[in-house]
């Protein structure tokens, strides 16, 4: 048995595994390069915050550069926004705050799509809301009289509001007209005949109320009086019943009814519109929504109290009384 090898052999062996590991070592070298790719450098903080348009329940905030960018939004240290664009002239709005109440902010650029990629958050700015100061209205007209009436037609006047700069007369709760006198009249013209919603309704107790407007283009409430038209009853939906607020806040009203009935026609048929404080505010929902005796009347002043009335529109377009009732919004 061989135990040892000559040293000749020895010295060869070392030099050609040491030659062979030298060849290899560049390799791994090389590959270890591949290994791991350098970091992404991470967002740049946002420094140009600026806050505008501070109102008693919103905000407005203007994160600074010239192109548009994703950013979230912290309130109190808390995720209020996640995902808002925003540039030096496109603003962001942080609303549903409350009044007179102080809030840190803080912006933070995210990247998507990837959104784990982010910055830190900005410096934080204070905020303190403003206190609501309920609008001031004009006053309404006074002595709205009805003269002249017929099958479809009625002239009306009305006293002279200090500061008013103009009057809208709406019909049925639809603007008729805007004039800069004391007195219109109500008739079918060429563009809306007898019948529709250029004259009143015939036969038919119709709702007629003037409002004040100024210069800031403030309204009044209405002033309204009922004009009973002669001719025979056109066929119309019975007004709806069981009108009942179920929810309420300080910007909205939600109402429920039971539906109203039409001779020949489905109920499932029939729409609905919201009348507040005497104006139609439009239809209770949007296309194909036939049938639906529930909806939300919105954009409401806090602490206010309306008179929220409902009404039906039949298959051929005649509308119904309205039904009302009084209701208040929550106080900010």
């Amino acid at each position: 048995m061989i135990t040892s090898l000559p040293s000749g052999l020895r010295t060869s062996r070392r030099r050609v595994f040491g030659t062979a590991l030298a060849a290899l070592a560049p390799v791994a070298l090389s590959v270890a390069g591949f290994a791991a790719p350098a970091a992404a450098a991470p967002l740049p903080t946002p420094t140009k915050v600026v806050v505008a348009n501070v109102q008693w329940d919103r905000f407005s905030l203007n994160v600074g550069g010239a192109t548009t960018q994703f950013y979230s939004v912290y309130l109190n240290g808390t995720l209020r926004i996640g995902l808002a664009q925003s540039s030096a002239t496109l603003p962001i709005t942080v609303g549903g705050l409350t009044q007179n109440t102080q809030y840190t902010v803080q912006v933070q650029r995210v990247n998507p799509p990837r959104f784990r990629d982010s910055s830190a958050l900005s410096a934080p700015i204070t905020v303190t809301t403003a206190r609501f100061v309920a609008p001031a209205l004009p006053a309404s007209p006074t002595n709205v009289q009805a003269a002249n009436v017929t099958s479809d037609s009625a002239r009306l006047s009305w006293n002279a509001v200090a500061g008013a700069t103009s009057y809208r007369v709406y019909n049925n709760g639809v603007l008729d007209q805007t004039v800069a006198t004391t007195q219109a009249t109500i008739a079918p013209t060429p563009l809306y005949p007898s019948g529709s919603t250029g004259g009143l309704r015939t036969g038919r107790a119709n709702r007629v109320s003037v409002a004040a407007v100024v210069a800031t283009g403030a309204q009044s409430i209405v002033t309204e009086i009922t004009v009973q038209t002669t001719g025979t009853v056109a066929t119309a939906p019975t007004a709806p019943t069981a009108l009942t607020v179920t929810r309420s806040n300080n910007a909205s009203l939600a109402l429920t009814w039971a539906p109203s009935v039409e001779a020949g026609t489905d109920p499932t048929q029939l729409q609905y519109q919201f009348v507040v404080n005497g104006i139609v505010t439009g239809f209770t929902c949007q296309q194909y929504c036939f049938g639906t005796t529930s909806g939300v009347v919105g954009g409401l002043t806090p602490g206010t109290t309306y008179r929220i009335g409902v009404q039906a529109i039949g298959r051929t377009g005649a509308i119904s009384d309205v039904v009302e009732l009084t209701a208040t919004t929550t106080a900010p």
